[in-house]
């Protein structure tokens, strides 16, 4: 039985429909924490479907019709399986882009924030000589004060968080790109995103108008495993998490991309569980009960591992992101802050 062309592209057309359908699941997923991943998932849907017609009908053309019935079987069998292999390749490239998704920095809110006299620019240098840019957002009068270090998300940038932390009142916040992000040097890494972070801590403790004995830790989605290890592993007074994980590669991604065995695939983890365990501080919580990156059955199975209280808000509609712009969240975090 010959192969012909005609039924070598119907093949490779078969190939990248089923890539481009499992890219499209995977978008499915991805479209919290991207505003362009709605158009993207529709795009890669439609060339999954043309693909998938183009191909059986060249299929047929090219005289598929005319085999037995086992190469019929094992034809469409194969291509789904080159065409899951491929997703799986393009995930294994690609994998740090999907897990970090470093922001640069926007120059004009970055001149903005320069002319502030509440805000101060930090340029902190980790050990390994890497240059992390951040902010120092200023509040209360009476020096040495209490600071907030705030670890923001995937794809987030420091000065785009100047904002919200208005919320936080009496409370200084220190807000430090990670490494590649906005104007931080370097490349992400997960162990030195971890290292960098007890770094940080470190240096700003050292500070005369910083309260050593009044730092809490506060993160956000990825974050969030950073606010948790910082504090297991320095003096933080108590920690905030919005949306927190017990692990990335093994939680999280799992869930968003359960089509792939993703904890062979990623060389990068946020796995927190052990440091959780050991944190002694209070820990104040925010769950979006109708979160779609971070389910909250995760978020609830890691709080329950920490040893020391743990205050959980529950947002019955709050998703990602929503739960950021509930009042009563920065209300019940206020109070909670009043007892450091």
């Amino acid at each position: 039985m010959r192969w012909s062309l005609i039924e070598t592209l119907a093949s490779i057309l078969f190939i990248g429909a089923v890539t481009a359908g499992l890219f499209g699941l995977l978008f499915q997923n991805l479209e919290p924490l991207s505003s362009s991943a709605a158009a993207v998932k529709s795009t890669l849907w439609l060339w999954s479907a043309l693909g998938a017609v183009v191909a059986l009908i060249l299929a047929v053309v090219g005289g598929l019709w005319r085999r037995s019935w086992w190469v019929l079987v094992i034809w469409p069998l194969v291509c789904v399986g080159l065409g899951w292999l491929a997703y799986a390749g393009l995930v294994f490239a690609y994998q740090d882009a999907l897990l970090f998704s470093p922001r640069p920095a926007n120059m004009q809110r970055v001149e903005e924030l320069r002319q502030r006299d509440d805000v101060e620019e930090l340029f902190l240098p980790m050990s390994d000589g890497t240059i992390l840019q951040g902010w120092l957002v200023k509040r209360g009068s009476v020096e040495p004060g209490p600071l907030m270090i705030l670890f923001y998300g995937q794809a987030g940038e420091a000065s785009r968080y100047v904002d919200m932390s208005e919320n936080l009142r009496r409370w200084s916040t220190a807000i430090v790109n990670y490494r590649g992000y906005g104007l931080s040097e370097g490349r992400p890494n997960a162990q030195l995103l971890l290292d960098d972070a007890l770094t940080i801590f470190d240096l700003l403790a050292e500070r005369e108008d910083v309260d050593e004995q009044r730092i809490v830790t506060m993160g956000g989605s990825l974050g969030s495993g950073v606010a948790l290890y910082t504090a297991a592993k320095r003096p933080a007074s108590g920690v905030v998490v919005f949306s927190p994980y017990d692990t990335i590669v093994g939680g999280v991604t799992k869930d968003l991309i359960p089509l792939l065995p993703v904890e062979y695939i990623f060389r990068q983890d946020f796995d927190i569980t052990e440091q959780a365990e050991t944190v002694q501080v209070p820990v104040w919580a925010v769950i979006g009960m109708q979160d779609t990156v971070i389910y909250p059955a995760r978020s609830e199975a890691i709080l329950e591992r920490i040893p020391s209280t743990v205050y959980m808000q529950r947002i019955e509609d709050g998703d990602h992101y929503s739960i950021y712009e509930d009042d009563n969240v920065w209300a019940n975090l206020n109070a909670f802050l009043r007892v450091f």
